[in-house]
């Protein structure tokens, strides 16, 4: 397989990476790289890893890292390493990422953080009455003279 036919100067082999061209250059085939050279094989998998287009090496997707681009990078979790976690005191990290809390009274809600402000039950009526005693503090009364129609000048301030 000598190139170009008749003249015989260069030889070139198909192989299963590459074909040859009417000068005897090589020509890679599909997820072959570098041009001309064919020795790497990249084929991008979606959501791990596309392939350099010159090199052929393989350029892991956000999140992702390791050889073949299937694991996550530090503090990322899940199937697609979408899921954030850095574990400290308060809490540690499952295989997937989700909050694990270290105290059992706690909750991944507040990042396992004690809630140390008392609930008061009831809370909601005591600042109901709190807004009435203010607001009626504040308010100023006028007593009505003897006919219905007329207001005096007098003020009663309710204690």
């Amino acid at each position: 397989n000598y190139y170009p036919k008749g003249e015989c100067n260069v030889f070139c082999d198909e192989t299963s990476r590459y074909t040859c061209n009417k000068e005897g250059g090589k020509v890679c085939k599909t997820d072959y790289y570098p041009e001309n050279e064919c020795s790497a094989y990249c084929s991008p998998v979606e959501g791990n890893y596309t392939c350099n287009q010159v090199t052929g090496h393989k350029i892991c997707a956000e999140m992702r890292t390791g050889e073949e681009c299937d694991e996550c990078v530090e503090h990322h979790f899940g199937e697609t390493c979408s899921n954030f976690c850095n574990g400290n005191d308060e809490y540690t990290c499952s295989q997937i990422g989700k909050i694990v809390c270290n105290d059992e009274s706690a909750t991944p809600e507040n990042n396992c953080k004690k809630n140390n402000i008392p609930v008061i039950a009831g809370i909601g009526a005591g600042v109901a009455v709190l807004l009435a005693v203010i607001i009626l503090g504040l308010c100023k009364c006028y007593k009505k003279s003897g006919n219905k129609n007329d207001v005096t000048d007098e003020e009663d301030n309710i204690y």
